[in-house]
């Protein structure tokens, strides 16, 4: 997804906290974005997995998935 394009470059990401061991990180986030009549304001979790100092999964949940759903859908 071009999150920039379609949001008309008003997409950002605000960091609230990160934390993190040598296995696993947690970004605690605010994401929003307007375009047009829409607007999201999203809160929510990105939690990765490490190995061997490299990233190998992330998975990224939203507080309200169907707020995010009905922005970018």
């Amino acid at each position: 997804m071009k999150f920039f394009q379609d949001s008309g470059g008003t997409f950002k990401v605000d960091v609230h906290d990160i934390l993190a061991n040598d296995t696993h990180g947690v970004a605690l986030i605010t994401a929003s974005a307007s375009s047009g009549d829409k607007t999201m304001d999203s809160r929510g979790t990105h939690v990765v997995h490490i190995t061997d100092g490299k990233l190998t999964e992330s998975w990224i949940f939203a507080e309200d998935q169907h707020e995010v759903d009905e922005f970018w859908g």
